[in-house]
């Protein structure tokens, strides 16, 4: 088989990954949105037999099948592999991560979009793969932002992300832990990293098809001189992210670049902010009669679970559910209001040093017209 073969063979499937994996983001926002809440109460309330069987069936029992391919976080598939020999269980497991792990897909696409914009490997690449690369660059950023969103969802529904949601399988574990937020943090750094990582290559990729940036061209030829255009994408890729300088975009596939980068950092911004906002309200000690309840009310409130798993008290929880969305929406809007001001403070800033730029070279220009001056 040719380069051109192989290449295009494992472009369709990065693809077809990538478009899984975005599918089942999407419904994994609106089974928590319907089956958050009622997925936590019923976690809670199984925390004296709690295991990984009982996790399963809560899945089951809240629809959780429903995202497909493999249900949400891939469960489906770990309860099969869990029956199965340890080989066999061991190498399904690694299956699922090689190829439907946010991290590999991402891995893969970075390679993918490197592999359609080198010097080094473009003579053996034709216009199909750019194709695939192009609509792979579009799903890493959608992908992003459904990643965002998803947090957002999980927040408002059960007012957890990485804790509640991706850790569920030892939530009791993990909340027992001296500072359990950490896997909130965990969780918003790498989606930060995953942004950052993948805007590089995809300034790389638009540099190298017709973009053209003011700030940064690429020019290496070979695998070790695009390591410089890399580093300089990543940079970029940085201080795009955080707002503080763009590469000067003046075509519209960089402008669109550009754009995909800040919308990530616009998501990641509205998420950090309502992670801050419910982490505070979390570590505020309760006052008033909530502070003076005696423990033996505060026992009997513990939720029971009967036998079919039914609850027959309500679930008492550090914020009721009105609260916990007032809180995440709070945070939110802050973090929209800072976005805007932080670009429109940035935008002020360009367009008064374009002004001063203007009025140098202007002076400049009178200047070379008249070197001796004018006397009267």
């Amino acid at each position: 088989m040719s380069f051109h073969s192989v290449a295009n063979a494992a472009g369709v499937a990065i693809v077809t990954a990538q478009a899984l994996k975005l599918m089942a983001t999407l419904l994994a926002i609106r089974w928590i949105a319907r089956h958050g809440r009622e997925f936590s109460r019923l976690l809670r309330a199984h925390s004296d037999d709690f295991s990984e069987a009982v996790y399963w069936d809560l899945l089951d029992r809240t629809n959780a099948r429903t995202v497909r391919p493999l249900g949400i976080l891939e469960y489906r598939l770990q309860r099969y592999a869990s029956a199965k020999p340890p080989l066999m269980a061991k190498s399904l497991r690694l299956a699922r991560f090689m190829c439907f792990d946010f991290v590999s897909i991402g891995v893969a696409s970075m390679a993918l979009l490197y592999t359609a914009s080198s010097p080094a490997l473009t003579r053996y690449a034709d216009n199909t793969l750019v194709a695939l690369a192009t609509a792979a660059a579009a799903l890493i950023v959608g992908q992003l932002v459904a990643l965002y969103a998803e947090a957002c969802v999980s927040y408002a529904a059960m007012g957890s992300y990485g804790l509640a949601f991706h850790q569920a399988s030892r939530y009791h574990d993990a909340a027992s832990a001296s500072v359990p937020y950490i896997s909130e943090i965990k969780t918003l750094a790498g989606a930060i990293i995953y942004s950052l990582g993948s805007g590089a290559f995809i300034l790389y990729f638009a540099a190298s098809h017709g973009g053209d940036f003011a700030s940064f061209q690429v020019s290496g030829t070979t695998f070790t001189g695009t390591i410089p255009d890399l580093l300089n994408c990543l940079y970029y890729s940085l201080t795009t992210f955080f707002t503080v300088e763009t590469p000067e975009p003046t075509t519209g596939g960089a402008r669109l670049a550009v754009t995909a980068i800040v919308t990530q950092a616009v998501c990641a911004l509205i998420l950090a902010m309502s992670t801050f906002t419910m982490y505070a309200s979390s570590t505020k000690e309760p006052k008033g009669a909530d502070a003076a309840m005696p423990a033996a009310t505060s026992s009997a409130a513990t939720p029971k679970a009967e036998s079919d798993g039914r609850i027959t008290q309500p679930v008492r929880t550090n914020r009721s559910a009105n609260r916990t969305g007032a809180l995440f929406w709070g945070g939110a809007l802050f973090g929209v209001a800072l976005t805007i001001a932080v670009r429109t403070r940035r935008s002020d800033r360009q367009r008064q040093g374009n002004g001063t730029a203007a009025d140098q070279q202007s002076r400049s220009g009178k200047q070379a017209d008249n070197p001796q001056g004018v006397r009267d």
